[in-house]
């Protein structure tokens, strides 16, 4: 049987089935079809990456989008003269280099704000709700976050994360004696993917990955 939407077919249990969907953008000109989807297949995307890119750079083409950040050296600092500063003019360091750099390229503009709370995000599991720069970015009270923020499975349900754009590895180092001619030393990327989540809750208060944030609600 043929529809507006294309072939209607029924399974035993009255659900739909052999159907494709399309994956719709919206964009400043209106809807855009970018792609779709079908049970066999999965996702299809029509359009390459120079159409992805010039999009997004159109998007983004003066903008203002807000940042929301935490103190923490030598990733986000206050100048020493920040008294007499004002707006992003206050803060310096290595984070305010990096978004700095990626929105000449992309011809963005930005405002940097210090998280309220003071915190990176966490939640409370008996409301649900998420504090710090994930609860922000959620809120769609910033658009963006960017710190030395670590990488969790509970973060990564609520927003989007980048590339980390550094790693700090843990090694633990013991003396060697006579009856232990091996030091032990333990790596993280040499265990399961199990053992390597385990290992990240162990240590996560010693090593964070550094990143960008970013977070879309619907």
């Amino acid at each position: 049987m043929e529809g507006l939407t294309g072939k209607i077919a029924f399974d035993q249990s009255g659900l739909r089935t052999d159907f494709q969907l399309d994956i719709i953008e919206l964009t400043k000109d209106g809807l855009d079809k970018v792609g779709t989807w079908n049970r066999e297949q999965g996702t299809n995307f029509t359009r390459n990456f120079t159409q992805m890119y010039t999009n997004l750079i159109e998007s983004l083409h003066n903008t203002t989008l807000v940042v929301t950040t935490i103190l923490s050296e030598p990733y986000t600092m206050y100048k020493e003269n920040k008294e007499v500063l004002t707006g992003n003019d206050q803060f310096e360091g290595h984070n305010i280099d990096l978004i700095d750099a990626i929105a000449k390229i992309l011809g963005f503009n930005y405002t940097i704000r210090l998280v309220e709370d003071g915190k990176y995000g966490s939640i409370d599991k008996k409301s649900g709700q998420w504090n710090g720069m994930i609860g922000e970015l959620l809120s769609q009270k910033a658009d963006l976050a960017i710190a030395d923020l670590t990488i969790t499975y509970e973060r990564e349900q609520g927003v989007d994360f980048t590339m980390p754009f550094m790693n700090l590895g843990i090694t633990i180092l013991i003396l060697i004696y006579p009856t232990f001619p091996i030091a032990l030393k333990f790596q993280v990327s040499q265990f399961c993917t199990q053992s390597r989540r385990q290992s990240l809750r162990i240590f996560s208060h010693f090593s964070r990955l550094c990143h960008f944030g970013f977070g879309f609600t619907s």
